[in-house]
């Protein structure tokens, strides 16, 4: 494999492979000198091209991506909205129980101010 001046291999040999990818006919796009600069990797390039399958990012990366990129800080709901559907189920279960006990705790409270201390008991 000869090297031709002023070509990047890496340059080339992405390009073919977008190329390829999109299914455009290499005799077209590139000289025969490029195509015979990078004629050991065709073979290779074809095959991975043949195997490649598109594949959409999965939204909650994508979106923990797009917050990255833009420099948002994440607020609490967008925390708590990523999180795996169990998790999202345990911390409702906590919030909700830590609530009940503080509504059950303010409705005790009155009740023992109003009894008696047990100094104050009639025999003690």
């Amino acid at each position: 494999m000869s090297f031709v001046p002023g070509t990047d291999l890496e340059t080339l040999l992405a390009s073919i492979t977008d190329a390829l990818v999109r299914g455009q006919r290499l005799q077209r796009r590139f000289s025969e000198s490029e195509l015979r600069q990078a004629s050991v990797f065709l073979p290779i390039l074809r095959t991975l091209t043949a195997s490649y399958r598109p594949v959409r990012a999965d939204r909650r990366y994508a979106a923990r991506l797009r917050h990255e990129l833009m420099d948002r800080p994440y607020t609490m709901v967008d925390r708590v909205r990523y999180l795996p559907p169990r998790v999202q189920l345990a911390a409702a279960s906590v919030a909700v129980l830590g609530a009940a006990l503080v509504l059950l705790q303010r409705s005790r409270l009155p009740r023992l101010q109003e009894t008696p201390a047990l100094s104050e008991l009639p025999g003690a």
